[in-house]
């Protein structure tokens, strides 16, 4: 099932790195999850959240640090730092950006957005999929500030709704699908909130949203980074 929630308990120390092969889930202690391994095709995100000793939601405990690396099958390998969330007191922000260059020989993008919302005050379960969404209008300004609007989107945890490509110089890895038509290659790209009501029926509109944006050859470079709100 598409980002169906799937739980087990671990434990991090101070200096800690774990790898998690996703065809054999296994706990720091090298004691197995039980998580059954992940078929291929299997797409997601991973939550990690802080608990108490009696395997509570902590509220109080400071968010993690540290960074990430995730490696296919085939070698493919993207870096980057998590982002962590200490509120969920409605939508994180109204418009977020990232900037992009033609510096290197990347040809292809990766914008991927998760919106999630939570089974309780205060955190709770982070819960996402199809019928949770966040819908933007994007659109991207090049190095003349020359504003191009593009085509509202949703972002929803689903194979065509959680990564998508920048425009026809930048398409998605994946799919070869993009946001915007145009041919811009450097400049900054924006994703505003349309506001309430704006998400088809039957989709939640989401209480969080956390994006990274990657840029690649399509073989062994590529670069990820969190793309962040304007405040």
């Amino acid at each position: 099932t598409p980002c169906e929630e799937i739980d087990f308990f671990d434990e991090y120390t101070g200096f800690d790195s774990h790898i998690y092969d996703l065809s054999n889930i296994q706990a720091n202690t090298g004691i197995p999850t039980g998580v059954a391994p992940m078929p291929d095709g299997t797409f997601g995100f991973v939550a990690i959240t802080v608990v108490n000793a009696a395997g509570d939601t902590s509220v109080s405990t400071p968010v993690l640090q540290g960074s990430f690396r995730i490696i296919d099958d085939a070698g493919y390998e993207y870096r980057s730092n998590p982002v962590g969330l200490r509120s969920a007191s409605g939508p994180q922000a109204d418009t977020y950006y990232f900037d992009f260059d033609s510096l290197g020989p990347s040809t292809f993008s990766e914008i991927i957005g998760i919106p999630i919302i939570w089974t309780a005050p205060n955190f709770g379960i982070p819960i996402a999929g199809q019928n949770v969404g966040a819908k933007f209008n994007p659109f991207i300004v090049n190095e003349n500030s020359i504003v191009n609007s593009c085509t509202p989107t949703t972002f929803t945890c689903s194979s065509s709704g959680m990564s998508k490509g920048i425009n026809n110089i930048y398409r998605n890895t994946k799919d070869n699908s993009r946001l915007c038509v145009t041919t811009t290659s450097k400049g900054f790209f924006n994703l505003e909130d349309p506001g309430p009501g704006s998400l088809p029926a039957g989709v939640s509109q989401a209480q969080a949203f956390i994006g990274f944006i990657g840029l690649n050859n399509g073989s062994n470079i590529g670069s990820m980074e969190s793309f962040i709100a304007v405040p």
